[in-house]
């Protein structure tokens, strides 16, 4: 017959190979649901892959014609601007050959002289200020000194604005020709 305490421990062996093979099914199991969720959600991240692949190539193409599109715009512009002052030249040469070169030679001096007497008159002014804050003349002095430069400003001022206060031979800043023609 067979001692009982061999028949208890060989029960208690197999018991715990029944426990370790359960537990190791239950392993086999958990992992495979692990593999299944992976292998899903790299599917998953494939699918979109591709999808952001196909939106970046469309997106790519679209930027090229945009780029091409604005090249020949860059191109028009370009040549506009050649034509526009192809004209402005054209204009001067056939001024210069009617014989305006001396006119606007001497409005040019005239202008330039002009400005240089304005930029004079202002410096005067602020000086007249600087010694009036140093206490080197009187108020009523400062005002009728300020007074008269002030009026010798306004007088340059509209002389260089009857000149057009432009390059002589081209239009005024507001646009306008002036009426001499010129």
């Amino acid at each position: 017959m067979i001692d009982p305490s061999l028949y208890s421990l060989k029960n208690l062996i197999l018991l715990s190979v029944l426990i370790v093979f359960v537990a190791v099914l239950v392993i086999l199991a958990r992992l495979e649901r692990l593999h299944n969720s992976l292998r899903e959600d790299i599917q998953g991240n494939a699918e979109e892959l591709k999808r952001r692949a196909t939106f970046l190539r469309e997106t790519k193409e679209r930027l090229k014609k945009r780029k091409h599109e604005l090249m020949g715009r860059e191109e028009q512009q370009i040549l506009d601007e050649i034509k526009k002052i192809s004209n402005l030249w054209k204009s001067r040469r056939e001024r210069l050959e009617k014989g305006f070169w001396k006119k606007i030679e001497e409005e040019s001096n005239e202008l330039k002289n002009l400005q240089e007497e304005r930029a004079k008159v202002e410096e005067l002014i602020r000086n007249t200020k600087s010694k009036y804050h140093k206490r080197e003349i009187d108020e009523e002095s400062f005002r009728e000194i300020v007074k008269d430069y002030q009026k010798e400003l306004m007088e340059i001022t509209l002389k260089i604005d009857r000149l057009g206060g432009r390059n002589p031979g081209m239009e005024r800043r507001d646009g306008r020709r002036d009426e001499r023609g010129v």
